[in-house]
């Protein structure tokens, strides 16, 4: 479940974006004709920065910000894995309740972390941290990366040394992004954190330049999640789907 996972049943119309798979719109019938059924179904969300942030999540974020006993930070990428061992305490936490979900251990979840590091954009990587007694602990985390299918695509798969270069060059320029991580520490649930994290990336991706976010994968009986997103304005416009069969 960590990796590219799902068949696309809904959204064909528009191409996949970074680590999102696909397939073309015959393949579910094909599945279910060997016997497969539904298991379960992934959300993909669209959001369009130059609309602005729907007015319940930027009051929620604005209260939360009043408060005091939150703020928001910037990855710090000269304490990289530091920064990834605080990453991987909040993902195992944030989504310890989801289905399929497999805890990732220390040595894999940096073999992940390395592999996104050259796309990174530290402006659309930010931590939500709670005040304690002394210092400031992270408790959520959301992290959304350049859409680098947008360059990927004129290559023709050619990975010349020109190429190479200008996907380097390119990532700037990209005008889509996808938010892979967004999630908050079981203790600070329910308090409007996963909020203020939409907010403060929807706004950061907009003073980047990225027109167009997606916000994938969100399990479909993640009902808490998808409430929040839609409520910040996000629209439900692909869908892929886990089959199962039995072998009984």
């Amino acid at each position: 479940m960590h990796d590219e996972c799902g068949v696309l049943v809904q959204g064909f119309d528009s191409p996949p974006v970074v680590m999102m798979p696909y397939n073309p719109a015959h393949y579910p019938a094909l599945i279910e004709a060997c016997g497969y059924c539904k298991e379960r179904d992934l959300i993909a969300y669209e959001f369009i920065t130059n609309q602005a942030m729907r007015p319940a999540i930027v009051r929620i974020s604005e209260t939360i910000e009043a408060s005091g006993a939150f703020r928001v930070r910037e990855i710090e990428t000269k304490r990289f894995q530091r920064e990834v061992e605080t990453v991987r305490r909040i993902y195992n936490s944030a989504w310890d309740d989801n289905w399929g979900f497999v805890p990732l251990e220390d040595d894999e979840f940096r073999w992940r972390a390395a592999s996104l590091k050259s796309i990174l954009d530290p402006r659309l990587a930010c931590f939500v941290e709670a005040r304690g007694d002394d210092s400031w602990n992270a408790v959520g985390f959301v992290l959304a990366i350049p859409d680098v299918n947008e360059i990927l695509i004129h290559l023709r798969g050619r990975l010349t040394p020109l190429a190479i270069a200008r996907l380097v060059f390119g990532l700037r320029r990209v005008k889509t992004a996808r938010v892979i991580m967004l999630g908050v520490v079981r203790e600070y649930r329910k308090r409007g954190l996963e909020s203020l994290l939409l907010r403060e990336v929807h706004q950061r991706a907009a003073r980047a330049g990225i027109r167009r976010g997606e916000l994938s994968w969100v399990l479909e009986d993640n009902h808490a999640t998808n409430r929040t997103i839609v409520k910040a304005g996000g629209r439900a416009y692909k869908v892929y789907r886990i089959y199962r069969k039995s072998i009984v």
